[in-house]
């Protein structure tokens, strides 16, 4: 046999060799799938171990944390949970960013024997998708900023409205989350109080209350 075929041999020897010292615990990972601006819990159809059941105090799985490109906008909880994890266990929670279509969890596990420990470190893919359910409704006009320092028109239903059926016991309400999100990028909310509608021509003085008209008029007019 020629040095050639000796050396493709050992190579082939070592990779083998490498492949049996080196198993991997994984038998699935397909990543999880989560709405926008929401949550979703990871089950056996997302990712799944090759560990029998019956040692389940013997695996453990560990959410790497400060991890860079990792859990850009959003978070995988609880940080430590078993491998044989419940359906309503795990929980992967979107802050709300509309940036992205993908996040990343970087994870690692620990499976312990009665004499050794073994770790595997990989990734769970997020793929990020829009709501069903579209209950935002924006118009064509323009919030405009006319100068530095400036304040835009105030943001009512006439540029955005939220369309879904109003019933007891349900809220809506609407969180900013500039320190993760990084938005607005050139400015910022501010909340200012409306003010108090005027006597309309049509309208007497008397329809309005004496403590009313002191607010349109000011006191001793």
């Amino acid at each position: 046999m020629s040095s050639l075929g000796w050396g493709g041999l050992s190579v082939l020897l070592l990779l083998l060799l490498l492949d049996r010292a080196s198993p991997t615990f994984i038998s699935l990972n397909h990543g999880m799938r989560v709405m926008k601006g929401s949550s979703a819990f990871l089950s056996e159809d997302d990712l799944k171990f090759a560990i029998p059941k019956g040692e389940k105090d013997a695996c453990k799985v560990e959410v790497v944390m400060n991890e860079p490109i990792t859990q850009r906008v959003g978070k995988l909880m609880p940080q430590v949970f078993d491998c044989h994890f419940l359906p309503n266990e795990v929980r992967y929670v979107h802050n709300g960013c509309p940036i992205l279509d993908e996040d990343t969890v970087k994870l690692r596990l620990y499976r312990f024997t009665e004499t050794d420990t073994f770790t595997e470190t990989f990734t769970l893919r997020v793929y990020l998708m829009e709501p069903d359910c579209n209950i935002i409704r924006m118009s064509s006009n323009v919030l405009e900023v006319s100068e530095f320092y400036g304040l835009s028109r105030a943001i009512d239903k006439n540029l955005l409205r939220f369309d879904y059926e109003r019933t007891a016991g349900l809220e809506c309400t609407v969180r900013l989350d500039p320190l993760r999100t990084r938005l607005p990028a050139h400015g910022h909310m501010v909340v200012v109080e409306p003010r108090p509608e005027g006597p309309r021509g049509d309208q007497p003085h008397s329809f309005f209350p004496q403590s009313r008209q002191e607010e349109f008029l000011g006191p001793g007019e």
